[in-house]
């Protein structure tokens, strides 16, 4: 849809698509749960780059830009990298719009990422901020930007700590369960989680997929799917929670079609009646 940061996700299944020959359902399950940041691997490379010929203010940035190098763009919940770069990518699209925005450059808007592709592969010099002489230390500045603003925000200096779940966290918040022991009960998180916005497994603070499916249609009965908790929303029910550990770590789970492989799999069946029948 508009909203699923076009064209990186597309491009990304295009291409796992098209490794080989005769997809299996684990091929499809493994695709769903695909982490690479095209964009913000483009942001790393282009940064690599830059760091040739600008060197940065501060030793932190230059390690971080080191560690760059060899990353493979994968947004994972214990990654540095992924923070590093993802932050970097705001921070270049917060100075270039400053000082046409002000402070409306806080607000996302879901191209944001295909204008930051654009102007890192054309630099338009109409992009170009004053006080910098080329998008290299444009780059480069932004990215001593991004270590400042998360010291800041993190209130820790050691990059180590910088670690993308903790930024892209995921809460489950029941509507009754936002504080004390309801939120224990009813809530899920906060917890660190693999994801982003433009990568496959598009997952942020308050969203992710609802399901994931993948039907084999030379034996249905061989399919999969995983909802975000369970098949029950009564609090107390086995089922209440029982498929989030699934979902959350991509593990397909079966999902049985026909009648006979129903039954064999069915090992608690629950019965709405209406009120004052049995």
């Amino acid at each position: 849809t508009w909203l699923w940061m076009p064209p990186w996700r597309s491009d990304r299944i295009f291409k796992l698509l098209s490794e080989k020959n005769g997809m299996t359902p684990a091929d499809f399950a493994r695709i769903e749960t695909d982490v690479v940041s095209e964009s913000n691997l483009l942001v790393a490379q282009s940064l690599v780059k830059a760091s040739a010929t600008v060197t940065p203010r501060l030793e932190r940035t230059k390690d971080l830009i080191k560690r760059l190098a060899n990353w493979d763009g994968r947004m994972t919940a214990e990654s540095v990298e992924a923070t590093f770069a993802e932050r970097t990518a705001r921070a270049v699209e917060r100075n270039m719009l400053l000082p046409l925005l002000g402070d409306e450059t806080a607000l996302v808007y879901p191209s944001s990422t295909v204008f930051l592709e654009r102007v890192l592969r054309e630099r338009p010099a109409v992009w170009l901020p004053s006080g910098f002489h080329n998008f290299d230390e444009l780059l480069v500045g932004s990215a001593d930007d991004a270590v400042e603003r998360l010291s800041r925000e993190t209130n820790n200096a050691d990059v180590g700590t910088w670690k993308w779940g903790e930024q892209n966290y995921l809460l489950m918040a029941h509507p009754i369960g936002q504080t004390g022991i309801l939120r224990r009960i009813l809530s899920i998180g906060p917890m660190p989680q693999d994801g982003a916005t433009d990568v496959v497994k598009a997952a942020g603070h308050s969203f992710g997929p609802s399901m994931r499916f993948v039907a084999d249609l030379s034996n249905w009965d061989n399919s999969s799917m995983e909802i975000t908790t369970g098949e029950s929303g009564q609090y107390g029910s086995a089922h209440y929670r029982d498929q989030f550990p699934a979902w959350f770590s991509g593990q397909p789970l079966p999902a049985p079609y026909s009648a006979s492989a129903v039954g064999s799999a069915t090992a608690s069946t629950l019965h709405l009646v209406p009120s004052g029948h049995q």
